[in-house]
């Protein structure tokens, strides 16, 4: 999965999708963290402690059927983390 075709929407914008484009960009964000969780061999629980999150609370964000901005935003920096840490 190529993250960098992702696309970081601001509130409005985000807001101004119908209710399947906001699903379906949440999930593509969810599957690209995910992804590359599993590409680096990465647990939960390592990845939570250098995000910030406690390992339920990025669980419970990845697996959660929500869909807001804020949501979204909070994945949009979770990925950006995971595009700019070297985990090897």
């Amino acid at each position: 999965m190529n993250s960098k075709n992702l696309v970081n929407y601001s509130s409005d914008e985000f807001n101004n999708l119908s209710q399947f484009q906001q699903e379906e960009i949440t999930n593509n964000f969810k599957e690209a963290i995910l992804y590359k969780m599993k590409e680096k061999n990465l647990h939960i629980d390592e990845v939570s402690e250098k995000a910030g999150y406690s390992s339920r609370n990025l669980s419970a964000l990845l697996y959660s059927d929500t869909v807001s901005y804020e949501t979204h935003a909070e994945l949009q920096r979770i990925l950006a983390f995971f595009n700019s840490f070297d985990y090897t």
